[in-house]
């Protein structure tokens, strides 16, 4: 069997308080309503209008399994969800059950994950870097889980674009802040719903968290080479075309700044980045 590179800290803090978590289905239902991929994720609805079968990897509580599947099962779409927390999958099905849609979750390791079909479409966002081996588990999506001709969509913490905000509650932490304090700080940062058990998720997540790495496209493309795996497109340049990875990497590299002046701006920015990568037939 494949070693596993899940961390048992980060297992146990999700279920406790899985991310992204509405205490009430109603208001977890409304956010899967209106969610449009378009208006920050617009590299997608091309795809999945195609009618493309996705995984999602570390689906927690199951938004972008659920989001696709209330609003691209039209074109013929369909999204599954593979996650390690139980916790998190219960609650998954039943924001499903409550918009009335179909979607399929289990608790499944993704280490140790090898399904006998491959998908169109893998997804991971937010999860790689709070393993133990952010790199292994690429390689194993990219080898194991994206078919020939398909697509991985990856999110991840940033290198440069994530410093700023973990210094900042670095910072306040070693002054005494105490964890109401530092809830509070978060909240002149982060403008969430009127959900508190969401909004505690977040700042759980976001400054408490047990583990995480960060990671830089630079880094990254060498392994997506190895992998046979084209960049086809990033946050990092907000998803617009571009000639030669080197471009990339020089403005990745105006995240820090960018980030320290959001931060002084009192303006929510967590230091995250996305990309999309095709595999090669």
């Amino acid at each position: 069997m494949n070693k596993s590179y899940a961390n048992s800290d980060v297992l146990n803090f999700y279920k406790e308080l899985p991310f992204n978590y509405y205490e009430d289905l109603d208001i977890a239902a409304k956010s899967i309503r209106n969610t449009n991929f378009s208006n920050f994720y617009p590299v997608l609805p091309p795809i999945l209008k195609k009618g493309v079968k996705v995984l999602d990897v570390g689906c927690g509580v199951g938004w972008f399994v659920n989001v696709i599947n209330f609003h691209y099962k039209e074109y013929g779409s369909s999204a599954s969800g593979i996650d390690y927390n139980s916790t998190a999958i219960k609650r998954a099905d039943e924001i499903a059950f409550r918009l009335g849609i179909k979607s399929d979750f289990a608790e499944k390791d993704l280490y140790r994950y090898k399904p006998k079909k491959r998908y169109d479409l893998v997804s991971s966002i937010g999860v790689l870097h709070h393993t133990n081996n952010c790199i292994y588990g690429l390689r194993h999506i990219f080898n194991h889980l994206v078919k020939p001709g398909g697509y991985a969509f990856i999110g991840l913490y940033h290198k440069y674009g994530r410093k700023p905000f973990l210094d900042h509650f670095d910072k306040l932490k070693m002054k005494g802040l105490d964890e109401d304090q530092l809830l509070k700080e978060f909240n002149v940062l982060f403008s969430g719903s009127n959900d508190k058990q969401h909004n505690l998720s977040w700042f759980y997540d976001q400054v408490l968290h047990p583990h995480e790495t960060q990671h830089s496209l630079a880094e990254l493309m060498p392994i997506l080479h190895s992998e046979k795996m084209e960049l086809v497109s990033t946050s990092i340049n907000k998803f617009e075309l571009f000639k030669k990875e080197d471009e990339l990497f020089e403005k990745e590299k105006q995240y820090y700044e960018l980030a320290i002046q959001k931060i002084r701006k009192k303006i929510y920015f967590p230091g995250f980045f996305v990309f999309l990568a095709k595999k090669s037939c």
